[in-house]
């Protein structure tokens, strides 16, 4: 399905109502508030916004909400003006077209082999086939799905040095919050005894485990767990 975004600009002292007023058509709106940029220079992370964030319009926020192809953005349009004139709310409409897209797999095609630490490969398992691994690698294959840890991330990469460089076969391993499960395998892979691997998300879990049993990690046990809560004491 395509979609048409409706884009309403004002000023950031009408922002609340207009929001009122486009809460009636879909409570999921889109917010765009710089308002509030300059406290987050000011802290340690002001490096790390971008340029054009920086240089908004403090003055100026948008709310937008997505019209599906079945609906007619006309109406919607007629609905908003009509109570932003009663309300004496000066604001700009604009529609832009939006091509529906395959977000779950379309980030699939910016993945690719990765070495982290000195042996582990972490491959897409897509790319299993196509893949030839060095003698001395430890592949791990990974699809992440809608759970975190593709390898990429600087804090996975870390981790996975770490272990790397600390694991013992035989050890037993704890992973608590293990995402995508990609942290338990190469345990696993390194000779661990037996990883217990836990998260408070479903979903990271069905992911975890199918990832598990893909890299033929039998000794990875996964399961729900709100941090230690589910954790048995042993």
């Amino acid at each position: 399905m395509n979609w048409t975004q409706m884009k309403v600009c004002c000023a950031v002292e009408d922002l609340d109502r207009v929001s009122a007023i486009m809460s009636m058509l879909d409570p999921r709106l889109l917010i765009e508030d710089f308002s509030d940029m300059d406290e987050g220079m000011n802290n340690i992370y002001g490096d790390l916004i971008d340029d054009q964030l920086k240089n908004a319009d403090r003055t100026r926020a948008t709310v937008s909400i997505y019209i599906g192809e079945n609906r007619n953005p006309a109406e919607y349009a007629a609905f908003v003006r009509e109570r932003f004139r009663d309300e004496k709310i000066d604001a700009q409409i604009e529609f832009v077209s939006v091509e529906d897209e395959d977000w779950e797999n379309s980030w699939k095609k910016y993945y690719h082999p990765l070495r982290v630490g000195e042996h582990i490969m972490v491959v897409p398992a897509w790319q299993k086939d196509e893949f030839t691994p060095a003698p001395d690698d430890v592949v791990v294959y990974m699809d992440s799905g809608l759970a975190f840890g593709s390898g990429t991330h600087e804090s996975t990469r870390l981790c996975a040095e770490l272990i790397e460089k600390y694991t013992a076969p035989g050890m037993d391993v704890l992973d608590v919050g293990t995402g995508s499960g990609i942290l338990a395998v190469i345990e696993s892979k390194l000779g661990a005894r037996k990883v217990d691997a836990c998260d408070i998300d479903p979903v990271a879990v069905r992911v975890a485990g199918e990832n598990a049993a893909d890299n033929g990690a039998e000794n990875v046990s996964v399961f729900v767990s709100d941090l230690l809560r589910g954790v048995k004491d042993q």
